[in-house]
């Protein structure tokens, strides 16, 4: 089930919207909710880049629930403008995630602050990343193990910032080194597992 361009919110006239594509595999209950703020740097981007185009579907098809959402970039309103849009997109999904059948208390964000208790994150970044090195990374990684958060890293060797992953060409199968084969365990274990 997709439905896209759903509004969140509405800034001076401009609608923010997301897309949520729900799960067809029946879990007997509500389903994990996975969300993904697209990268840019706050200026540029979209939610159709926000997750790989066939990486929804393939989460989707494991039982999971997946939300793009689009905010004002940089250069239409100023900082924390995004920010705020984001929070209130994860406000919105809080209070609709039941609708396509997700749990509200599963999604996870790393727009929150680094604290004791944050959610388990997934890190994968680019080691020849020139935007964002990969110290930025690994000090992210770092402070999360600091607050005792778990943060699963996986350095992506070679890779830049905007590094080009491809699903396996079979289907929704994975294979290894693609990052669809690092983040579907990830989300098996901290969203269905019990904790």
């Amino acid at each position: 089930m997709f439905d896209g361009g759903l509004v969140y919110g509405a800034i001076d006239g401009r609608e923010l919207l997301l897309d949520v594509l729900g799960s067809e595999v029946s879990s007997g209950g509500l389903k994990p909710l996975v969300v993904c703020v697209h990268g840019g740097g706050w200026h540029e981007g979209d939610r159709g880049s926000a997750m790989h185009p066939w990486l929804n579907p393939l989460l989707a098809s494991h039982g999971f629930v997946t939300a793009s959402l689009t905010y004002r970039l940089s250069g239409e309103a100023r900082w924390p403008a995004p920010l705020d849009d984001v929070r209130g997109a994860l406000a919105w999904l809080r209070e609709h995630a039941q609708d396509p059948g997700a749990d509200p208390e599963s999604a996870a964000s790393p727009v929150c602050q680094v604290r004791p208790g944050a959610p388990p994150f997934l890190l994968a970044h680019g080691s020849d990343d020139r935007v964002v090195p990969i110290e930025g990374g690994e000090r992210l990684r770092d402070a999360l193990a600091a607050a005792g958060a778990e943060a699963r890293w996986v350095p992506v060797a070679g890779a830049g910032h905007e590094w080009a992953d491809r699903p396996a060409s079979r289907g929704l199968g994975e294979s290894e080194g693609s990052f669809g084969s690092v983040a579907l365990p990830f989300f098996d274990q901290y969203l269905k597992q019990p904790h």
